[in-house]
C-alpha cells in the first residue's frame, strides 16, 4: 500500500524509495495507493495502460504527467487488474 500526501512529486526523485517499492511490487498480489500515492505508481510504469484515480486536485495534473494511464476523475477508488 503506497500512501499519498500534499506533495506527489515530494517522493518521486528518491531511488532508494523507488527501487523498495519496484521490488516489493514484483511480489504483490495486489498493489493498492492512496490519493497522490498513485503518482509513484505511475512514475514506476505500474499504471501504464490502466485506470486510476486520484485525489481530485490533482487529477489533472496526474493525466498530464503521465499519458499512458487513464485517469478517472470522479472516482472514488479504481481497480483494474491487480491495481
Amino acid at each position: 500500500m503506497i500512501p499519498g500526501g500534499t506533495n506527489p512529486s515530494r517522493f518521486s526523485s528518491d531511488s532508494m524509495r523507488l527501487d523498495y517499492i519496484r521490488t516489493r511490487t514484483r511480489k504483490a498480489a495486489r498493489i493498492v495507493s492512496i490519493c497522490t500515492g498513485a503518482f509513484l505508481l505511475a512514475k514506476l510504469g505500474l499504471l501504464d495502460g490502466k485506470r486510476c484515480t486520484t485525489h481530485w486536485r490533482y487529477a489533472d495534473r496526474l493525466a498530464a504527467q503521465y499519458p499512458y494511464i487513464l485517469v478517472c476523475e470522479n472516482a472514488i477508488y479504481v481497480e483494474d487488474g491487480n491495481v
